[in-house]
Parts: structure tokens; sequence; C-alpha cells
């Protein structure tokens, strides 16, 4: 970090530290503004203010703001707008990220899968913005703030360099690792002393803090950990997350065997101390897709999405057979113990077998862009009988898009998914070596995975790290041609740093990559 940077880190950190002591000054419970202001300088002191360093703080913000949080409620009672206000932290950060990256977008011709995605995104915002004619302002904003922003980092992960790939990867690994070791002791011991504090202190407003207060009061005797996420589903599609960036390291160089083991096995931990039975059929999905990749005539993009969308099938036909021939059925055995209970049973798999019903009634309505996303925050803010699926609160990712977004949206949408699958596979062959085609199939495999999740929990997939994860075997990433320089050395060719093709290729990138038989 150079001379400037550092005056600036400080000169901002010292705005920030001042209006906090202004804010305690007018309000008491506000003092906690202090405890943010610190943790942003120390944040952005650490990673620095380059691209890199923005994206790193960027995932660390994104995981820690969750903790940090309910961190506040330690001091002290908090009001509900500095609640929200925290949470807006990090989306702050991704906009510095997009805002670094300008320049390079600016240089470069994109994707057709960025094509497809911009299509989506645009409607998207059309089919939101319009909604505020019939719902509140604070709706649609929360939408696009949750909803909308994160897709943006799709096309920042196109255009990071090999060491800033690398610094990603590892920052998504280290966090996974630290929230496993938190959710096992929350599984342990229950609800920690600050999750109790913010149970109590937003349990009216939150969903999520009202299910953790019921358990804490006697009200309900299952507790599902969470880490330091909004609730035991974000944590395990995080989980999964993780695993994928760790496998990738590992094939990569970026970490040692040993990490790589260590981080599986604390993920697969977390996962069941989540007992998420959505995350554990995208870790399921995840793991065949990567075998199957094995097998060169299974390395057809239009295979892969031709299995992917008939998911959406699979996911109603088989539980509704679960539904009738277990659950209705009582073949399994009954037991007191709730993590037993929890993985025993399945749970609300009603809701789920409604979805092609759901699909052909929106369908039905003919809505060319949908009625928008901020129907999804406006259902769940309900909590109540009244958020029903035809408000967007819904179970099914395909059938919550139609909803919002409309046909148009949901074939856009589509066709950004088998667009992104066939610039994934292209790259396959061009690996030039088979750790590099193993690191392309566990990031096919992780998108493939999280879209299987998408047909039992609706868009709650779609979050940051699955765009950055995607867009790294995109048509336009970058951080791939450049991890596969060569140089000569003695006559062959091995792994370095300095751009120095042999012949063929000196008229790179104009040229092409070597095909591998």
């Amino acid at each position: 970090m150079n001379l400037f940077t550092r005056r600036f880190v400080v000169l901002a950190g010292a705005a920030l530290g001042t209006t906090g002591i202004l804010l305690a000054a007018w309000k008491p419970e506000l003092y906690s503004v202090n405890l943010v202001a610190l943790a942003a300088i120390a944040l952005l002191g650490w990673c620095g203010t380059d691209l890199s360093g923005l994206l790193a703080a960027y995932l660390v913000s994104s995981c820690l703001i969750h903790l940090l949080k309910r961190v506040i409620f330690l001091f002290g009672p908090q009001t509900q707008e500095v609640y929200i206000a925290l949470q807006l932290g990090p989306g702050l950060l991704l906009i510095a990220v997009v805002l670094a990256a300008l320049p390079r977008l600016r240089r470069r011709k994109p994707s057709p899968s960025s094509v497809w995605m911009a299509a989506f995104l645009a409607v998207a915002l059309l089919s939101t913005g319009l909604s505020l004619r019939r719902t509140e302002a604070l709706y649609v904003g929360t939408a696009v703030y949750q909803q909308l922003l994160p897709f943006a980092l799709y096309w920042v992960g196109q255009v990071l360099t090999q060491a800033e790939t690398i610094r990603a990867l590892k920052t998504t690994v280290l966090l996974a690792g630290a929230s496993a070791l938190y959710g096992m002791v929350q599984f342990i011991s229950g609800p920690t002393f600050v999750d109790r504090a913010w149970a109590a202190g937003t349990y009216q407003y939150s969903i999520h803090g009202g299910k953790v207060l019921d358990y804490i009061e006697g009200r309900n005797p299952e507790f599902r950990a969470f880490s330091f996420y909004a609730d035991p589903l974000t944590w395990g599609l995080f989980l999964l997350a993780g695993m994928a960036a760790a496998a990738v390291a590992r094939d990569l160089g970026v970490i040692s065997r040993a990490a790589w083991r260590t981080s599986l096995w604390l993920c697969l931990a977390g996962l069941f101390c989540a007992m998420t039975r959505t995350s554990w059929l995208g870790f399921a999905v995840m793991i065949t897709a990567v075998l199957l990749m094995r097998f060169r005539s299974l390395r057809r993009p239009w295979l892969v999405f031709s299995l992917a969308v008939s998911l959406f099938g699979i996911t109603v036909v088989g539980g509704s057979y679960l539904y009738r021939e277990v659950f209705l059925a009582r073949r399994l055995p009954v037991t007191d113990n709730p993590v037993a209970q929890r993985y025993l049973t399945v749970g609300t798999i009603e809701a789920r077998m409604s979805a092609w019903e759901e699909l052909q009634a929106a369908l039905r309505e003919g809505s060319v862009i949908g009625s928008g996303n901020a129907a999804l925050v406006e259902a769940m803010s309900a909590r109540g009988s009244a958020a029903t699926g035809s408000k967007g609160l819904v179970h099914n990712v395909l059938v919550q898009i139609t909803i919002q977004n409309g046909w148009l949206g949901a074939l856009l949408f589509l066709g950004f998914v088998a667009q992104w699958l066939r610039e994934a596979f292209r790259k396959l062959p061009r690996a030039t070596s088979p750790t590099e085609r193993r690191a392309i199939q566990w990031l096919i495999a992780f998108g493939v995975g999280s879209l299987a999740t998408g047909y039992l929990n609706g868009g709650n997939f779609l979050t940051h790290l699955y765009f950055l994860l995607t867009a790294l075997v995109a048509g336009g990433a970058s951080w791939l041609p450049e991890w596969s320089r060569i140089r000569a050395d003695k006559g062959h060719w091995v792994w370095g740093q300095r751009l120095n093709w042999p012949p063929p290729l000196q008229g790179w990138p104009n040229a092409g990559f070597p095909r591998q038989a």
C-alpha cells in the first residue's frame, strides 16, 4: 500500500470514527457505530484499496457482517434502523469493487454469457422498478440490494488476474473453515451469548431471530447451527462454495493437500451441523457431476444443461414419491432426538411438490416481465399466512423467476445458464494439465449443484460467491490463460510466470490454445 493510500485509509477511518462519536453523543444506543467504524478501518488497512484488496475486504465483510450485527446487541438495545443500516456495508464495498474493475471491463468485449445475464438483469430491474406503483420503496430497494446487486460479481470475476484469483480463493477457504468451527460450537453448546442477545433484540422483525428465541425459551425443541450467517440455509450454501473453492485451490497448487482435506472435513461437519437437506442435495449433485465428468462422453454442455433443467421434474416427482411412500406410510423410525428427527423426515416437502402447478399458474397469467423482485421481500416480511406463492414466496427458482420476472426473465436466465455451460466446457480441452482440468470441472459442478438447490429453496443460491466462482470459467475469464503460461527450460515446457510461448503460440492472445487429446 503506497503512502497516498495509507493516508486515505487513515483519513477515512478518522472521519468514520468522528461520525460514530457524534452519533453516540446524539443517541447513546448508536455508539455501536464506533465498532463498525473500527472494523472498517481494520479491514481496509489489512486488505488494501486496490481491486484485489477491495474484493478480499468484500468477501470478509459479506460473511462477518452477520456476526457484527449481532455483536452490537451486547452493548444494549439497538434500533431496527441501525440493524438494517449495518447490513449495507458489504454492498458499498461491492460497488467499490465494481468501480475498481471498471477500467478493465471497458477494455474487454463481454462474453456471450455476460450479455445473457445483462439482459436478464435489465428485465429484473425494470420489473422491480415498476413495482413501486404497488409496493413500498423499502421493499424495492431491499430487493435490488439483496437479490440483484451480487450479479455484478460475474463481470468482476472474469477480469481477475492470477494473483487476485489466488487471494479470493484463499479468503473463501479460510472463511469457510472459520464458519465451520463457530458453527460446531453453536451445535454443541446451543446459541452463544452473542446469539442470545441478538435474538432477544430482533425477534419482532427477524424471522430467524424469532426462531432462536423460541428455542431459548423452550417453545421449539429444534436448533440448527447457522454460524455467523443469516440462517442455516445461507450458511450451508456458503459451505458448498467454500468446498468448491478449496478443491480448485488444491488442484491449482494454491493450498496443500493437507489443507484441502482439513477444509473438506470442516465443511462436511458444518453441513451436518446446519441440518439443511437442501445443502446436502447440492453437495450430492456437485460430487456426482465431478465424478461423471471423468468420462469424455459426458463432457457435453447440452447434456449437462438438459440434466440440470430436468432436475425440476425430478424434484417434483421424487418429492411426491417420498411424501406418499415414506412420509405418509410412516416407514421411518420414530425418535425423540431433534437431530434424528430433522434428518429422518421430509420436512415441508408439500411446498416443493406444488412447483409444477405454481409454474403453470404463473405462465397462464401471461406476464412478460413479472411482478418484480420486491414481491419476495414483501412476502418474507409478512411472516404470516398471507405470504403465499402468488406473492413470490416459493421454493423453486424457476417458479420464483417466472413470478418475479415473467416468462421473458425465465427464458433469459435459462439462456444464461446454457451459455455459461457452453463457455465453461470449451475450456476443458484447452486445459494444460490434469489438475487444471479438474479445477474447471469443480467449478462447473459447483454451478450445477447450486442450481439443484434452487429447485428446493428458490433463488437463495444466487449469492456473491455463486457469481464469482462461475465467472472464473466463463468465456471472458482471464485468469486461466494467465495461469497456463509456460516457458522453455532445458528443452522442456514447464510451469512459469514469464510469458514465453513456443513458436506456434507467439501470436497469443489472437492464437488459440492447443487442444489436448
